[in-house]
């Protein structure tokens, strides 16, 4: 894996387009389109837009304060889009477009972070598949430097210093992306379904919490960030989904003549 996918030259001048960018400017405009894009009897097209700023704006400060990059930011992003929503009306009017784009936006962010070499996990077994080993794997690049995931390795001694591949790792990129996918794919399928976005948030706490137990990427703080985010999510999760739960049926509508 390598972080550039191609260089742009301009005379003298060049612009390296990364991976990891074009996988969240990708994300940004299909979910974009998701979330503001189909018809939707709840909240109008501009609220949706304006949700979906507080949503990427709320990740935009996460990945500031205190370097909760990647997960930590997109789920403090979904707190922002809640918390946004709360003011202008109930948030799973939102549910049936937003659900989607987590999913999305989960899978694009762990595809970009594989590619980039940034998400990585601990060493696979010996006894792991020859084709799980060969997806967590990752080598200097040609000016010198290489993917974050080796470096680790070559600081806890685990490889030499001249070492031009790292050991094999879980591939926590990919855990994430399939992960994402399979969430899209719920959403999607259960689109009707006005709990889902409770569902949605509540697995992907959960998910997180899973899989953030294989990364060697974190150090300790930031994993315990990360977990206290994933805690706050799953109480989002579950207290809407109590509240979905308890809310009074609806009048049914009356048709006599």
């Amino acid at each position: 894996m390598d972080p550039v996918l191609l260089e742009l030259r301009f005379g003298e001048t060049s612009f390296a387009i990364h991976s990891f960018g074009v996988a969240m400017a990708v994300a940004l405009v299909v979910c974009w389109y998701v979330v503001t894009g189909p018809p939707s009897d709840g909240l109008s097209r501009r609220t949706r837009g304006r949700a979906f700023v507080a949503l990427v704006g709320g990740a935009a400060v996460g990945a500031l304060l205190g370097r909760l990059i990647g997960g930590g930011g997109l789920s403090l992003g979904v707190l922002g889009a809640f918390a946004f929503l709360r003011l202008v009306g109930p948030p799973t009017v939102l549910g049936r477009h937003g659900a989607v784009a987590l999913g999305l936006a989960i899978h694009a962010w762990g595809i970009g972070g594989w590619l980039d070499g940034a998400v990585f996990g601990y060493p696979l077994a010996a006894d792991a598949p020859e084709w799980l080993r060969s997806l967590g794997i990752y080598s200097r690049w040609a000016d010198g430097t290489g993917a974050p995931a080796l470096f680790a390795q070559i600081a806890e001694g685990w490889r030499e210093h001249d070492a031009v591949v790292s050991l094999a790792t879980h591939p926590v990129g990919l855990y994430y992306a399939a992960f994402g996918a399979a969430l899209a794919a719920l959403a999607a399928v259960r689109r009707g379904r006005p709990e889902m976005p409770w569902v949605l948030v509540g697995l992907f706490a959960v998910g997180r919490m899973l899989l953030d137990g294989l990364r060697h990427d974190l150090s300790s703080v930031a994993l315990a960030s990360e977990r206290a985010l994933s805690c706050l999510l799953l109480l989002v999760a579950v207290v809407g989904f109590w509240m979905w739960i308890v809310q009074p049926a609806e009048p049914e509508p009356d048709v006599s003549p």
